[in-house]
């Protein structure tokens, strides 16, 4: 864990220094805004057309990723570091070199701000909330977010032991939390040939260090 906090740590700070801001930051999408897009682009019915259940994940998979673009940098950064990576208060208040009490406290502003917004409009985690996965597949099909032809996020393990999208679909039928949704998305995985090659290294002996 002391070299993953280490990398973390690499990478955060770089993400966090950055001065160009990313096209989706630029925009700046409120949680307000994008409950009002979700709910202008919602079918009457669940769509039953070709490969339904798969074209329905890939809406799942990229609604996730607006949604978090509509928490700030830091916010976000926070809510991935605990909710996704599953670093302890103290480990991720060290990536982000600040103390654990402030950490604590970005990191329950972004969570209140994940949970208020899927509450109210997410039906993977409550049921009476008005957005369905199924009922978004034709808009985002015509506005070209997804592409029946090619699948860019459920062909992707989600897991070094390479637990596929489908099975962290299930668990997220029986989990029904804001930090599962997303921490099944494939992003968040390291590619296994990655892990491979950083256990070779750390197996070589060439790195005394590290033992």
């Amino acid at each position: 864990m002391v070299l993953l906090t280490w990398a973390y740590r690499i990478g955060v700070n770089y993400l966090l220094n950055l001065r160009r801001q990313t096209p989706q930051e630029a925009n700046q999408l409120s949680f307000e805004e994008f409950s009002d897009n979700l709910a202008d682009g919602l079918s009457d019915a669940d769509y039953r057309g070709p490969e339904a259940v798969v074209l329905a994940e890939e809406v799942r998979l990229s609604c996730t990723q607006s949604m978090l673009q509509c928490l700030d940098r830091g916010e976000r950064v926070a809510f991935v570091l605990s909710d996704i990576f599953e670093l302890s208060s103290t480990e991720a208040a060290w990536v982000l070199d600040i103390n654990p009490a402030a950490y604590r406290k970005r990191l329950e502003r972004a969570r209140h701000r994940i949970r208020a917004f899927m509450e109210s409009t997410c039906g993977l985690v409550n049921p009476e909330a008005f957005c369905r996965c199924a009922r978004r597949v034709q808009k985002a099909v015509a506005a070209g977010r997804v592409d029946p032809r090619a699948r860019l996020l459920t062909a992707h393990p989600v897991s070094p032991s390479g637990r596929g999208v489908a099975e962290a679909a299930a668990q997220l039928r029986r989990l029904h939390d804001a930090a599962a949704v997303l921490r099944a998305h494939p992003d968040y995985a390291a590619p296994q040939s990655k892990v491979d090659a950083i256990v070779a290294l750390l197996e070589s002996g060439r790195f005394p260090l590290l033992e």
